[in-house]
């Protein structure tokens, strides 16, 4: 077994973190923590890693896929990329939007695909599982950001060493 540099270990986090966000790109991921460090900094009351987690999860394909208004992550940015998705009665197509809180988001399904998606509601309807910050109504296929999303709140499958991700981008 190969004993893994403190600089690979990082990396390693750093890799878990943009696979659980589907492979999110290095450009995004790197915004994504100027924008946690920024705020950190200025609003000292919450820690880094609840603002990297409140920046990914209040992504609009992010939020689809965890409202399970989309089936996987790819439905989810086709729908928005196709002008399905409204935010506020606005057509928004920009998959990394930052949902904002009590914004409605709102999905325009064609015949064809609410066919679909009525079946796969009623098929896994007992072990849907929404996040406490989102509110759903299925039958409007309308969601809402009730609350920012904190560390807490999401159930990651993995374990992610936040401090190491840091320690990578500094």
């Amino acid at each position: 077994i190969k004993k893994v540099s403190p600089y690979g270990e990082r990396l390693i986090e750093k890799q878990k973190l943009k696979n659980f966000y589907y492979n999110m790109n290095e450009t995004t991921t790197k915004r994504y923590y100027a924008l946690a460090k920024k705020k950190t900094y200025i609003q000292k009351k919450n820690t880094f890693d609840n603002y990297l987690i409140a920046l990914l999860e209040t992504r609009l394909d992010i939020i689809l896929y965890r409202s399970k208004l989309c089936e996987t992550i790819l439905a989810a940015r086709l729908i928005i990329s196709h002008g399905h998705v409204r935010i506020n009665n606005t057509i928004i197509h920009q998959k990394s939007y930052q949902v904002k809180q009590y914004d409605v988001i709102t999905i325009n399904y064609q015949k064809n695909q609410l066919q679909y998606y009525t079946n796969y509601i009623q098929n896994n309807s007992n072990g849907l599982e929404i996040p406490t910050y989102l509110e759903v109504n299925y039958k409007l296929l309308k969601c809402i950001l009730i609350d920012k999303p904190t560390l807490s709140s999401i159930d990651y499958p993995i374990n992610i060493d936040f401090e190491k991700i840091r320690e990578l981008y500094k």
